[in-house]
């Protein structure tokens, strides 16, 4: 069984082939989301047909999805995105079963099937990137929710605000621009973590994102939380995040690891296989 699968982002829009167990003939396209949903979805198409015949589509795209495959709500990166019905549209076009989930589910779920989560069956994937997503596993399978929407980890009460406002990696970069306007990425935050501007950004951000991993690892009590997002393949920060969080926990929770994802973009495509997988299984 072959599967088309889609990891539609903000910036880009990648795709591939789901073949023998393998990622093949993987292509990215720009998502250029100001020309809107319509727009992005026909692009996406186009792009799929480019490589043969399957016989199912996996998608993974941001924003709050529907168990019926609709983006519920998500930000306007994408124009038009929310209450697009990404399943029905590519279902009308292909006529073939189409499966759509959260890009941070799928990412868990491409991380359990040979990433760094592979062989457990209770774990938290965390994405740092312009707000916090989560995703949890529990029992070897994907906690959704009564509504499908769990894992909305960045939109929890935290101080004033939310979590996500402290402990985003769009608010470290922020934080450390302040200090230094030549840390304009996440590249050039991790060249220089020993700095004093780097220093100064990590010592707010740290304490927020380790309390939020701490508030999570005692509710849930994964065996294990991994950390995705651009940030996140810096493995000092990673180190500087897991000693920061171990701190923090009560007895009996220390043994959790906190580790970094390892698939990268590949984890939300090999993810949506497995969600298409799931579909066909269910028919």
């Amino acid at each position: 069984m072959d599967i088309a699968v889609l990891d539609i982002g903000g910036t880009a829009v990648k795709y591939g082939l789901y073949h023998r167990g393998a990622l093949c003939r993987r292509g990215q396209i720009d998502t250029l989301g100001e020309r809107g949903a319509a727009d992005v979805l026909q692009r996406a198409g186009d792009a799929l047909e480019k490589l043969g015949s399957f016989d199912a589509i996996g998608v993974s795209t941001r924003g709050q999805i529907t168990r019926e495959g609709v983006v519920y709500f998500d930000t306007e990166d994408i124009r038009s995105w929310s209450k697009t019905p990404v399943t029905e549209l590519l279902q009308a076009r292909f006529s073939i079963p189409v499966a759509t989930e959260n890009d941070v589910n799928c990412m868990a779920l491409g991380e359990g099937s040979r990433g760094a989560a592979s062989g457990m069956r209770d774990y938290l994937c965390i994405a740092f990137g312009t707000g916090v997503g989560g995703a949890l596993v529990q029992n070897g399978r994907l906690y959704r929710g009564a509504r499908g929407f769990a894992g909305e980890v960045g939109l929890m009460f935290f101080r004033d605000a939310v979590w996500e406002t402290y402990a985003s990696a769009s608010a470290l970069l922020a934080a450390a621009q302040k200090q230094d306007p030549d840390i304009t990425d996440g590249h050039a935050l991790c060249a220089c973590l020993a700095s004093d501007a780097s220093r100064a950004a990590l010592s707010g951000w740290l304490p927020a994102a380790a309390q939020g991993l701490g508030g999570l690892i005692h509710a849930f009590d994964p065996e294990c939380v991994i950390l995705g997002g651009g940030l996140m393949r810096c493995a000092e920060l990673v180190r500087m995040v897991a000693e920061e969080t171990r701190r923090l926990l009560a007895p009996g929770f220390e043994t959790t690891c906190i580790l970094p994802a390892a698939l990268g973009s590949d984890a939300m495509l090999l993810g949506a296989a497995v969600v298409a997988r799931q579909r066909l299984s269910r028919r």
